[in-house]
């Protein structure tokens, strides 16, 4: 009996959306490794402009910041750039 076979007997048979996502996490996975992308890395780094801006009390402007170099949604932006305050307040930086 396989993985998924014990998988079934717990949960019962997959829901049409739960093979669909399967199919599109298969998908995205061929994708990320024709582009060379590692799965699960880590966010990229926030560049020395966005420290800049926190330093100086700027946070609307490294948000900016870092929303052009990096994507992604404004408030994943917002709660990327906080934690960053955040650890350069516990570090001494602002």
């Amino acid at each position: 009996m396989t993985a998924n076979d014990w998988l079934r007997l717990l949960h019962g048979p997959e829901t049409d959306e739960q093979k669909r996502l399967a199919r599109l996490e298969d998908k995205l996975d061929r994708l990320m490794d024709a582009l060379g992308v590692p799965r699960d890395a880590p966010p990229p780094a926030p560049g020395e402009e966005v420290e800049d801006f926190l330093q100086r009390g700027m946070k609307i402007n490294a948000i900016k910041v870092y929303r052009e170099q990096n994507g992604g949604t404004l408030v994943a932006s917002k709660e990327a750039v906080e934690a960053l305050e955040a650890e350069m307040k516990a570090r001494g930086l602002i």
